[in-house]
């Protein structure tokens, strides 16, 4: 049997809005990737312009919300709570989001542990959000805004 017959009316009734929605999406991705748009600024911008039109969230029909709230580097964080971004990474490092590595020349950096990828956390311009060191210590990395809350407990 397929999934179409496991439908209720209303969610049947709802398949051409987002069948439209998304074809919206994909021209307007298109053109994001054109102007060189990151992939996480990139599906906030697409979604937003497809709900505008459309009524359509396809990033809530996808459950993905989380992709939906901006992304802060440590002193962004730290701000709002009178911490410097330095005190937001040592908090970060003992929360298990981040370690703290060495580069080839000594010089140290911040990495992402696979705990601060499911937290949410990325290298500044890693769509893939690898894990391990960054490539370039001068990229930072960067939470959702709701790592701060966890910050002050």
């Amino acid at each position: 049997m397929s999934n179409a017959t496991h439908m209720t009316v209303a969610e049947a009734d709802a398949l051409p809005c987002i069948q439209r929605a998304s074809e919206m999406a994909a021209e307007l991705d298109d053109a994001a990737r054109a102007f060189g748009f990151g992939e996480a600024a990139r599906l906030k911008l697409v979604n937003q312009r497809v709900l505008a039109r459309t009524g359509v969230n396809l990033l809530a029909e996808l459950g993905a919300t989380h992709l939906l709230s901006e992304k802060k580097t440590p002193a962004e964080l730290g701000k709002p709570l009178g911490l410097s971004g330095i005190a937001v990474n040592w908090l970060l490092r003992d929360m298990g989001y981040q370690s703290l590595e060495h580069d080839d020349n000594g010089d140290p950096f911040w990495a992402i542990t696979e705990a601060g990828r499911l937290a949410g956390g990325c290298p500044e311009g890693d769509e893939e959000c690898h894990i391990g060191a960054i490539p370039d210590p001068g990229m930072a990395l960067q939470w959702p805004e709701c790592i701060g809350a966890a910050l002050i407990r």
